[in-house]
């Protein structure tokens, strides 16, 4: 108990005053460093180290008061357990999939080796190595990672060789759904996703963002015209203000699918997200006279000079094909022999330089053998060539 004489003690919460400045502690309730403690600012020092109020008011809602008499004075609700706002995927996941799909084919085959690997660098485009149900086997994993590199989930969807969607049997799924099935993941996980692309926000300040409503057209888009940030909505109804916060402070296209509902639809979003975050956004005129449904994907694959834009752009060297660099450097390792992440990175490092030459490069090597050389991966860490 603390016995303090109010009318000779300056007793009240730490504030800046004077040279000096506060600090925040543990809360002892929530466990969050938000707690601030009551302070004497007449000697300077702090009352008992409950004593106080924490800043979370609305998640925790602790405050202790002073004593001022035998009686104390507390405000103590009860304790809570203050859930995270949402759940993230552990990083490795990235590295733990293998890499043939068929849209990663259809990739290779209508713009190139140089095309299929700036965007798989840039966007992962590999596939899940299933369990238990292996009707998306042969699935391509959209990877939602936001601008701090949480890992927020994966859309699961499988694709055609002309590179169109998949809509009839079981065709799309999501990777924490699927994690939990497997008994990979807490069945209490919290999906909060974000934008398809929103890792990048961070790598070019000065980019224009556009946004669009699927993942593969944002990569047809990034393909066709990288000097914008290509994001996707992930549908229609993708464009929220919650997922908008990362466009604070960036300049914004909107290119929806060509019908007049989604025109519509976004030009009332841009209103939302302009009004509350201040953001310059605007909508598109791409396609704006097409009202079919097609969208920005849909012009890039039946245009053939775009095509060979892209084609020329990147180039076509087929011994960059991640199955040709598999067959070069697969012969290294045993068959039937379990290799971690760092065993294959210490085997490529220690070859003879003057019969392999390490190319293209290390990362390109070990995507290739990791996600389209090996025969399976065991318990998400040992990899059997």
């Amino acid at each position: 108990m603390t016995l303090l004489n109010q009318k000779t003690w300056s007793i009240r919460l730490d504030t800046r005053q004077g040279t000096h400045t506060p600090k925040k502690v543990i809360c002892p309730n929530c466990g969050k460093k938000s707690f601030v403690q009551y302070r004497n600012f007449n000697t300077n020092e702090y009352l008992q180290e409950d004593e106080g109020r924490c800043d979370r008011q609305e998640k925790c809602g602790y405050h202790k008061k002073p004593t001022y008499s035998k009686s104390d004075v507390i405000f103590r609700p009860k304790k809570i357990s203050v859930k995270e706002e949402f759940g993230v995927l552990e990083k490795q996941s990235l590295y733990q999939q293998k890499g043939e799909s068929q849209f990663a084919n259809s990739i290779l085959n209508k713009f190139g080796t140089g095309a299929y690997w700036y965007l798989h660098l840039k966007y992962h485009l590999n596939a899940y190595n299933f369990k238990i149900n292996h009707s998306l086997d042969d699935a391509v994993m959209f990877w939602q990672i936001d601008k701090q590199n949480r890992i927020r989930t994966a859309k699961l969807m499988k694709y055609d060789h002309q590179l169109k969607r998949v809509k009839s049997g079981y065709s799309t799924d999501w990777l924490h759904s699927t994690l939990k099935k497997e008994g990979k993941l807490n069945s209490n996980f919290h999906l909060k996703q974000c934008f398809f692309g929103e890792h990048l926000l961070n790598q070019d300040l000065n980019k224009i963002i556009a946004i669009v409503e699927s993942a593969k057209t944002a990569l047809l888009g990034d393909l066709w015209m990288p000097q914008y940030t290509w994001l996707s909505a992930e549908g229609l109804n993708g464009l929220t203000l919650e997922k908008a916060e990362a466009l604070i402070g960036r300049k914004v296209i909107l290119i929806p699918d060509f019908s007049e509902q989604s025109r519509e639809l976004w030009k009332e979003k841009a209103k939302d997200i302009q009004l509350k975050y201040q953001v310059d956004i605007q909508l598109s005129n791409i396609g704006e006279s097409l009202k079919d449904g097609s969208d920005l994907a849909d012009l890039i694959l039946s245009n053939k000079e775009i095509i060979d834009s892209i084609k020329q752009r990147f180039g076509n060297d087929l011994m960059l094909h991640p199955k040709n660099i598999v067959g070069l450097y697969k012969p290294l390792f045993k068959s039937g022999y379990s290799y971690s992440f760092m065993d294959i990175q210490d085997v490529l490092s220690s070859c003879n330089t003057s019969v392999y030459s390490v190319y293209p490069c290390l990362d390109k090597v070990m995507i290739s053998l990791i996600e389209w050389g090996c025969k399976e991966i065991i318990n998400d860490k040992k990899i059997i060539f």
